[in-house]
């Protein structure tokens, strides 16, 4: 994997407020990386390393995955319409994160959280489930973490 452009390989130095609308980072490793209030709007992301990632109030929303995300914490994120479609979430933790629209056909989420998601319209067809117990709709369509 390519590490991105000015960038250590394993390094989580934080990117703050960095701008990659659109941008292709197929392939590219970010395991690790903090990314606060980044904008990844429409951003390729196949097979993407973002293992271990923080993103703490970026912007998703359009973005393709595929990408690898066992276990990120992916908290305030907006990913309305993103596609997560086979993307790897095993242990990711996804709080207070807007995935409206979003789609996780084939995504394997064993082990995912998705305490007070909002998954209105989310398409979960053909995704390996969060763990059970992890989360529970609620009537508004937000998800929520079930007392233990």
């Amino acid at each position: 994997m390519e590490p991105l452009a000015g960038r250590e390989p394993g390094r989580a130095a934080p990117l703050l407020r960095d701008d990659f609308e659109g941008q292709d980072l197929e392939g590219r490793d970010l395991h690790g990386a903090e990314l606060i209030s980044c904008r990844l709007g429409r951003a390729r992301l196949a097979r993407a390393n973002l293992s271990g990632a923080i993103l703490f109030e970026c912007r998703l929303d359009g973005a393709t995955s595929g990408a690898r995300l066992d276990g990120a914490e992916l908290r305030g994120v907006g990913a309305a319409g993103a596609s997560f479609a086979g993307a790897s979430l095993v242990n990711a933790s996804f709080i207070e994160a807007k995935l409206a629209g979003a789609t996780f056909a084939g995504a394997n989420a064993r082990g995912a959280g998705l305490a007070g998601a909002d998954l209105s319209g989310a398409d979960l067809a053909g995704a390996a489930s969060p763990r059970r117990g992890s989360a529970s709709r609620t009537s508004r369509g937000r998800a929520s973490r079930a007392p233990t």
